[in-house]
């Protein structure tokens, strides 16, 4: 099996969380094409396969962060006056699930040695 690099997990987590910040930002149309473009990414390229077929969880992380990033979106929408708490609970939510992911990845790197 070939290690994941951190790069590369940037890169996955980079795509995941791309659509929501568009999301966020009221970019509808772009939220739309980047969404698609992440789904298609997400079935179809070789390193997400890899990352999916390696790291327990991955599945979970993915949908976790397009699912919860979606509804903090539509909260948005309805609530723009907490927008900035929202958006930081969600963000700090996310980066702490991506460290637990990151420490599998470090932990399977570590035994593939």
């Amino acid at each position: 099996m070939k290690k994941i690099s951190s790069r590369e997990f940037m890169y996955i987590s980079a795509m995941t969380v791309l659509p929501v910040a568009m999301l966020f930002k009221g970019m509808y149309l772009y939220f739309m094409g980047a969404l698609a473009l992440s789904v298609l990414l997400i079935y179809f390229d070789p390193l997400f396969k890899q990352f999916r077929r390696q790291v327990a969880g991955a599945n979970q992380f993915i949908f976790f962060t397009l699912l919860s990033g979606g509804i903090i979106g539509l909260a948005i929408y309805f609530l723009p006056n907490v927008a900035n708490a929202l958006i930081s609970i969600w963000f700090i939510v996310d980066i702490v699930y991506g460290l637990k992911i990151a420490k599998k990845i470090e932990l399977i790197n570590e035994n593939l040695n």
